[in-house]
């Protein structure tokens, strides 16, 4: 028996077939969010202004003099991996709400779900941040002023309960596939 070669090939391929005019389309399934047009963009753009607004509060974080940050793992760490999570989230949010309410599968799954991990991940790592902030000040490691580790604790926060919001708000999206239908339908 001879063994049948395996293929590298992404599966969602075969779902372009040559179209009338020789171009490939998209003849695989659609999720469609169920809500009306208007609805989804709404609540997208709800999703997109959190997502933002928490990566504003984190890249804001950064800009505070380095008493707040230098030197403790349990402050940086979190606060590096909580803006790149929040930017993977605003990356994915941008193109949610760019697919329209109709998005095909693959794209789907490469999306939805992305933005709440993200945003999850980014809201946890936050409160991981808080949390350094709080073992820093217990154990008398910041020495100067109060406000920079307050005013970035203020921040993490924030950006904390915004990307909660937001991982809040798409749980709120009802999704349903649907078969391949002309978008005019």
């Amino acid at each position: 028996m001879a063994k049948k070669k395996r293929s590298f090939r992404p599966r969602y391929l075969d779902d372009f077939k040559p179209g009338a005019t020789g171009e490939y389309e998209y003849r695989g399934t659609f999720m469609h969010c169920t809500l009306p047009e208007e609805g989804f963009r709404k609540k997208a753009r709800k999703v997109l202004i959190l997502v933002l607004g928490a990566s504003a509060l984190l890249i804001a974080a950064g800009c505070f003099p380095g008493t707040g940050m230098e030197g403790r793992p349990l402050i940086l760490m979190p606060y590096a991996l909580s803006l790149i999570a929040a930017l993977i989230a605003v990356y994915k949010a941008v193109r949610m709400l760019a697919g329209g309410g109709r998005i095909r599968t693959y794209e789907f799954k490469r999306i939805v779900p992305r933005i709440l991990v993200s945003a999850a991940a980014g809201a946890v790592l936050c409160a991981m941040g808080i949390f350094g902030i709080v073992i820093s000040f217990l154990t008398h490691q910041f020495a100067g002023p109060v406000y920079p580790p307050l005013l970035l604790g203020g921040c993490f926060a924030g950006a904390g309960i915004l990307l909660a919001l937001a991982v809040q708000e798409m749980r709120r999206l009802p999704w349903a596939e649907m078969g391949n239908k002309d978008k005019n339908e």
